[in-house]
């Protein structure tokens, strides 16, 4: 990918995202008014945890509320980790 033994590209090509008809939410007839809903960030039994751009406080629908989502997400596993219950173990009725 870097280095003198890359190939030279033969073209670029740059995107506007913020620009084409489908990547606003609302511009794709699709309902938004849960996007960021508290409710859908906790944890389903306190073990399952979700990370999607629906779910983000901010910036809802787009990439940098999925990025936001998935360091919510990590950091809450990572510090539920520590009170979860214990296992069963097998045997231990």
């Amino acid at each position: 990918m870097f280095g003198p033994g890359t190939p030279h590209p033969r073209a670029v090509h740059v995107q506007d995202w913020s620009a084409e008809h489908y990547t606003q939410p609302m511009s794709a007839g699709v309902d938004t008014s849960t996007f960021g809903d508290p409710a859908f960030a906790l944890p389903v039994h306190g073990r399952i945890h979700w990370a999607s751009t629906e779910i983000a406080p901010a910036f809802a629908g787009h990439l940098e509320g999925a990025v936001l989502a998935g360091l919510r997400a990590a950091e809450d596993v990572r510090t539920r980790r520590s009170v979860a219950p214990p296992r069963p173990q097998a045997g231990n009725h």
